[in-house]
């Protein structure tokens, strides 16, 4: 094509006809630059054909992270409700004028554990989309959406650190004064139930001990407190995000 071309233009040289030379040598740098605004169009569609695809898997592999994350949030919830109460129990027990001892060791026994673990989100899509700029490939209702969400979870790891940090601290205080071997029980000491109501603290309900295991208790039912409200707002954001991803997929 290229020799078909020169062959033209020595032609219209030798001949001496300048003037169609400049016209065809402006035809020809038209045509070049046709040529190069239709690989242009070409490579864009083919691009934009990779954007649409890409988002459209983002779209995917995010829509059903979030629906993991809202399954985690109910069953934690549960959890929470559940261990709220016998906790609640437990404190409203031992605020009674009239107590009988035995009765409020089984109710501590109920509460012995920690509380539940911290709340693992499974949406990996999400940062990757903020951190690798893709974010920009989405619409403007998806982005607000999208960091909207983000922002909820910020917000919540940094209350969860805090609020986990001033749990351990009545936890430690509450170990400090106590043989944590005591809440094992009688049957695993090797004692008989009258030798160990002369020396547990259990036994004694006015004892510093239960004072700093109420406060511990305590600790975490606000912890409960907290997770509920942060629960409610973050579900709330993922349904959103769902509903605006679902939407645009139509």
């Amino acid at each position: 094509m290229i020799k078909f071309f020169r062959k033209i233009r020595q032609k219209l040289l030798s001949e001496n006809r300048f003037s169609k030379y400049v016209l065809y040598a402006i035809g020809e740098i038209a045509l070049v630059m046709i040529g190069i605004l239709l690989a242009l169009q070409v490579n864009n569609a083919n691009e934009l054909s990779k954007q649409k695809s890409l988002v459209a898997t983002y779209k995917n592999n995010l829509i059903i992270e979030l629906k993991a994350d809202l399954n985690g949030i109910h069953k934690k919830d549960s959890m929470i409700t559940n261990d709220f109460k016998t906790r609640t129990n437990y404190i409203l027990y031992y605020k009674k004028t009239t107590i009988d001892i035995d009765t409020l060791i089984q109710k501590m026994d109920s509460v012995k554990r920690f509380g539940l673990s911290e709340f693992q989100s499974s949406t990996y899509t999400l940062d990757d989309i903020i951190s690798t700029g893709k974010l920009s490939l989405f619409s403007q209702k998806e982005i607000e959406a999208i960091l909207k969400l983000k922002a909820t979870q910020d917000f919540f790891a940094k209350e969860q650190i805090a609020d986990g940090e001033y749990f351990k601290s009545t936890n430690l205080e509450f170990e400090r004064t106590i043989d944590l071997a005591s809440l094992l029980g009688p049957q695993y000491m090797g004692q008989s139930i009258e030798d160990q109501k002369l020396e547990d603290w259990r036994y004694n309900v006015k004892s510093e001990q239960y004072r700093l295991f109420s406060n511990r208790t305590l600790a975490i039912i606000r912890n409960y407190n907290f997770q509920r409200v942060f629960n409610y707002g973050l579900r709330k954001e993922i349904e959103n995000l769902i509903t605006i991803l679902e939407k645009e997929q139509e």
